[in-house]
């Protein structure tokens, strides 16, 4: 193999593993359905959502109305006050998690873009090399150009 194939092997063989890889990466920042939110099977108490969302009752914050016992639940037993711990929420978190992930996309993408262009430039067999010097020195190094 001449030096002109073997960088063009390399550039196709690790281009197209790293673009491969970056584009695997990139693909798993698509949103699937509800993992964004808080699981359903642990849902947080209203006093830990507490710094994330705030629910009125007409007009009365939640908590307050909690504590005065003016909320009630109609039971098939009649009317039984609700409590804080009858409260649970599910909070969307899509926000957070989109700012976390950010540089990691970004990095990904900047991958795909370099690794592409090298899996192009093998494709194609543009591959940037220097020639052999032979023994004998050609007409510019002497100087009689």
């Amino acid at each position: 193999m001449t030096q002109t194939n073997v960088a063009r092997f390399y550039l196709l063989l690790f281009g197209g593993i790293f673009f491969l890889t970056s584009c695997i990466n990139l693909m798993r920042f698509y949103p699937r359905d509800d993992i964004w939110w808080t699981p359903a099977t642990s849902p947080l108490s209203l006093e830990q959502s507490r710094d994330r969302v705030e629910v009125y009752v007409r007009g009365v914050p939640l908590q307050s109305a909690l504590q005065s016992g003016r909320l009630q639940l109609a039971g098939d037993s009649g009317l039984a006050p609700i409590t804080a711990n009858d409260i649970r929420i599910r909070l969307n978190n899509y926000d957070r998690v989109k700012v976390e992930r950010l540089p990691l996309m970004l990095s990904s993408a900047a991958g795909a873009g370099f690794t592409g262009l090298i899996l192009l430039l093998g494709a194609t067999g543009w591959v940037p090399f220097r020639p052999r010097r032979s023994g004998a020195p050609g007409p510019s190094e002497t100087g009689t150009g």
